[in-house]
């Protein structure tokens, strides 16, 4: 079976929507260099695709990934951890980086850098028995923190960046790493019907608003330029139908 599944849908009233779904493989879908790459590889790709507004990310199986194993990483020598290490941070920067809007269907086990890429999307739609958190530290390595320290409260962020905390579905959602939850993360009208209350932009629109962010995030406070860029794309464009125009559909 192919480590990966990629396909685009056109649900009526919202721009196309790019579905990645991974296996690694693994048990518990542990994260390894092969399925990395292959991510890395269909993102870039569906990334440049200009009808895409939404990329969702999620697992075939019941767990999102529960990160990189640990036995496996000490069975290689250093420089191939090191390069493990690169192109697992390269992945989190292109989704990070990606002007479609982001989301990580995130159920079962969602740990380490599973953890760290769900928390490089745009959102988290969250699974009923989703277990998240960094084990990192347990191990005597380092928690990844810089997303994570953005995202929830520093005490939060502490307890989990030091292995003392997990975060079930509920605790997820009230600690702000996941902002809706679905019955069912493989069915797809749920996670699109949950979807439709986090976004409804066009691809121009993710496009210009999250580079707005992140020049925000960066201290570079550009936003009327951004606005005139945006409005002269806008006015060049054919011009949308009604319901495209006021944002509306029929739901």
């Amino acid at each position: 079976m192919s480590p990966l599944v990629v396909r685009t849908s056109s649900p009526a009233g919202r721009a196309d929507v790019a579905w990645v779904r991974f296996d690694s493989g693994r048990e518990h879908n542990h994260m390894t260099a092969a399925v990395i790459d292959e991510l890395s590889a269909a993102l870039g790709a569906v990334t440049a695709d200009p009808a895409v507004g939404t990329i969702v990310i999620g697992a075939m199986g019941e767990d999102f990934s529960a990160g990189a194993e640990a036995e496996l990483i000490r069975g290689t020598d250093l420089a191939e951890a090191e390069r493990f290490v690169d192109a697992e941070y390269e992945l989190f920067a292109l989704v990070e980086g990606s002007p479609a809007v982001t989301v990580a269907l995130v159920d079962g086990y969602c740990l380490g850098n599973g953890a760290e890429l769900s928390l490089a999307c745009d959102f988290r739609i969250a699974g009923p028995r989703l277990r998240w958190g960094y084990p990192e530290a347990r191990l005597g390595l380092m928690s990844p923190v810089s997303r994570l320290v953005r995202q929830v409260p520093r005490g939060t962020a502490l307890r989990l960046a030091f292995g003392g905390a997990w975060l079930d579905t509920e605790g997820a959602r009230g600690a702000g790493v996941a902002e809706a939850v679905v019955d069912d993360v493989t069915d797809e009208a749920q996670v699109l019907e949950a979807l439709g209350s986090l976004s409804r932009a066009t691809p121009a629109g993710a496009r210009w608003t999250k580079q707005a962010l992140r020049d925000a995030a960066a201290g570079c406070f550009r936003e009327r330029e951004l606005a005139v860029a945006s409005l002269a794309e806008m006015m060049a464009a054919p011009r949308p139908t009604d319901d495209e125009a006021t944002g509306h559909d029929e739901r």
